[in-house]
């Protein structure tokens, strides 16, 4: 497998989260080696506030086995609640990991999309030239001073994760029903543009690919 990292280039949709350091929010969080307390977004506010950022183009048309996004956040103290939410945003809808609890130090948080959550399926280049990614962020703390109820990011960045070859049946199928023959001792299952074919010899189960196949021997 390879992977392809993508970092923030431009301004998301939405911009709530206080900047330091720079103008603009994107450029609060875009460095590829982490600078923590130079350049962030912030929030002491009770209620979530949401940023999100536009990425650079892949020009990788490979399929993909996995999109990561990974945020290092701050909380100012020693947190009361939960202050992070990872958030992705595609097909026009903004996508959220569930709630974390920040830690009074610097840390690395991450949330893995295997199929895009606009449509089910894997994937593809278009998904992820159009995709924006950013972090939600409320106080760590409901008591306090503003300082300690601090929760901040310095950095953010996708890992798209790249396969050879992967098939899988949510994103290969014509539609998300299974419609499958049963020829002989062969289970047909067909594709966008060509059939998986499965194949019971003796104790093994031979998948036919368009270009090679793959023996998985069943035990007893």
């Amino acid at each position: 497998m390879s992977t392809v990292t993508l970092r923030p280039d431009a301004a998301g949709e939405v911009a709530q989260l206080a900047p330091s350091g720079e103008a603009s929010n994107y450029l609060c969080v875009d460095e590829e080696v982490t600078d923590e307390d130079v350049t962030l977004v912030y929030t002491f506010d009770a209620d979530w506030k949401r940023d999100l950022y536009g990425l650079e183009d892949t020009e990788s048309t490979e399929p993909v086995y996995c999109v990561g996004v990974y945020a290092r956040c701050y909380a100012g103290s020693t947190p009361g609640q939960t202050s992070l939410k990872i958030i992705v945003k595609t097909g026009g809808i903004v996508y959220e990991g569930g709630e974390e609890t920040l830690v009074w130090d610097w840390a690395d948080y991450t949330r893995a999309w295997y199929t895009s959550p606009a449509s089910g399926l894997g994937w593809t280049k278009e998904d992820l030239d159009a995709l924006q990614i950013g972090v939600s962020l409320r106080q760590c703390r409901t008591t306090g001073t503003a300082a300690s109820k601090l929760s901040a990011c310095t950095q953010i960045y996708a890992e798209v994760e790249y396969t050879e070859e992967r098939y899988s049946l949510s994103s290969l199928l014509y539609s998300r029903e299974l419609t499958t023959t049963l020829q002989d001792r062969s289970l047909v299952v067909p594709l966008r543009n060509r059939s998986l074919v499965m194949t019971l010899s003796n104790r093994d189960l031979v998948v036919a690919l368009p270009s090679r196949s793959l023996s998985v021997t069943i035990g007893d």
